[in-house]
């Protein structure tokens, strides 16, 4: 038999579909001239580099007893109808953020819930979680974890991270998400850097906590501020990034509710700030909030062309 009863082999070029969502094709595999099928044909692609076995779920590899700490999981190209709980320190790397798409299919659940340390997931795209509350990544009380070159799209929240610290989001496109695109919760030492955060319907990140650096960012055409910084934060640095026509592009693009130098909007070695849309190429920008905060060195061109 080419299957047992719950599943058979991955086939490259299977063509059919998967209406139930369970990671088994609905039709059959023809295999040869001799009328054998694979009746369970297996969707996507899903494989313990370390271990070498092959899963029909991205689930199922996590939860797999012979998956140990600082293992591979490789995810090829196709939609996952998945919810991950990621508690284990594992590598999730995907086909591309094109290709390899985590579908939360608009339950109330976290699309990617990570509970463990040193958890890196990188070349997906994860989309679709609920409208309404949680988000399309959570990171859980965790650190030194690494979200990269990965599409965070239509969920409440895009990536959030609730008293977790010193991990890392890089090279992502944080975009079209419900509410915040990135939101730190209680979240201290984190490097939010090179992310592309548009479009979102709320703030572009929103930060309470310290000592978090958000660098070389494109915050474009946020409905609400690029970054907000809320009250009791302090030590964080925001520099080097475009703010780029966020909150109607009405001299509110970011908000900083704490005393002057609580936080920094320049690079303390040069002094080089954001570069701001809405601003007069002259002078300050005033940043709101408390009413004192400033950007005292804007830049005057964008990094990246305008998006």
């Amino acid at each position: 038999d080419w299957n047992d009863t719950s599943e058979g082999n991955y086939w490259d070029h299977y063509t059919g579909a998967d209406g139930d969502k369970d990671g088994i094709g609905n039709s059959s595999y023809v295999i040869g001239i001799a009328g054998n099928t694979d009746d369970k044909p297996i969707m996507n692609y899903v494989r313990n580099t370390d271990t070498r076995e092959i899963f029909v779920k991205i689930q199922d590899a996590i939860d797999d007893g012979d998956t140990d700490a600082n293992d591979t999981i490789t995810v090829g190209e196709g939609t996952y109808y998945e919810n991950l709980d990621i508690n284990k320190t594992v590598k999730i790397i995907g086909d591309g953020a094109l290709t390899t798409i985590i579908d939360g299919d608009g339950n109330s659940d976290y699309v990617v819930d990570i509970s463990a340390n040193y958890v890196e997931i990188r070349g997906v795209n994860v989309t679709n979680g609920s409208s309404t509350s949680n988000s399309g990544i959570y990171l859980n009380s965790v650190s030194n974890c690494i979200v990269q070159h990965s599409n965070i799209r239509a969920n409440h929240y895009g990536i959030w991270l609730s008293y977790s610290d010193n991990n890392n989001i890089s090279w992502c496109n944080v975009t079209k998400n419900n509410d915040i695109g990135i939101i730190f919760s209680n979240a201290d030492g984190n490097n939010i850097w090179k992310n592309l955060v548009k479009l979102n319907t709320g703030r572009g990140v929103s930060i309470t906590g310290d000592d978090n650096v958000v660098t070389y960012n494109n915050f474009t055409e946020n409905t609400l501020h690029g970054v907000l910084i809320g009250f009791g934060s302090s030590g964080n640095e925001i520099h080097h990034n475009d703010f780029d026509r966020n909150h109607n592009n009405d001299n509110d693009q970011a908000w900083d509710a704490n005393n002057p130098y609580d936080n920094l909007w320049n690079e303390t070695d040069n002094g080089i700030g954001n570069y701001w849309s809405d601003w007069d190429q002259s002078g300050d920008y005033d940043i709101a909030g408390d009413g004192s905060n400033k950007d005292e060195n804007p830049i005057a061109t964008p990094q990246r062309p305008r998006s």
